[in-house]
């Protein structure tokens, strides 16, 4: 058994077999919004309903909000160097686990996962912008032109208009990862599995799109 992460609030093992391929465990803090506990809930429950984008899970221990999974093949931060052919698949699965969770998105708020959808976001803005105002008037560093009131009005203003065009698009929400960086892609031969759904939400697929772009 080799342990690879431990604290308070999460456990990573890996538990390597003779004559078959490793498991691995993984176990978080209790199963709220507020910890690392979202994970669980939404690693069980995306198991559930689309195992095949995530890697096979074996068992759950709901007392220690732990779960028991494959080896689903290396990060691609750890394989060869990535090729156009990879990457296209890596695209493609994205867009197919995306397009099949969207009939389940009520399901899935139901379940706790954060709420990232166009009206949230835009609103959320909003409730900042007084806090982003009191930080424009502390500003006290020379190294860069300080950034004014009407800057931020203006920068909010493009924000709330991006919103409004989205909604207008009419692209449905679906499950994002918010965590899509190349620790969370695992790749085995022609296929893979995403992993690391501390962050899970539903929203808007483009952002997953641009997170994997930037990787």
């Amino acid at each position: 058994v080799e342990q690879f992460n431990a604290s308070p609030s999460h456990a990573l093992l890996r538990i390597r077999r003779r004559r078959a391929s490793p498991l691995w465990f993984k176990a978080v803090a209790e199963a709220t919004l507020e910890s690392k506990g979202h994970e669980y809930v939404a690693t069980t429950v995306l198991s559930n309903l689309f195992p095949e984008y995530l890697p096979g899970l074996w068992a759950v221990r709901n007392d220690w909000n732990g779960w028991l999974m494959n080896d689903s093949g290396l990060p691609i931060e750890e394989s060869d160097p990535l090729e156009t052919e990879t990457a296209d698949m890596i695209g493609a699965r994205l867009a197919e686990m995306q397009q099949a969770r969207v009939p389940q998105v009520d399901a899935l708020l139901n379940h706790g996962f954060i709420d990232q959808r166009i009206p949230a976001l835009r609103n959320a803005m909003l409730s900042m912008v007084p806090y982003l105002e009191d930080a424009v008037l502390s500003q006290r560093a020379a190294a860069a032109p300080a950034i004014g009131i009407g800057r931020v009005k203006e920068i909010v203003e493009i924000f709330e208009n991006v919103c409004y065009d989205l909604e207008e698009a009419g692209i449905p929400d679906t499950v994002v990862h918010n965590d899509l960086n190349s620790g969370n892609i695992l790749i085995d031969g022609c296929s893979c599995v995403f992993t690391d759904w501390a962050l899970a939400a539903v929203g808007n697929p483009l952002v997953a799109l641009d997170q994997l772009q930037q990787y």
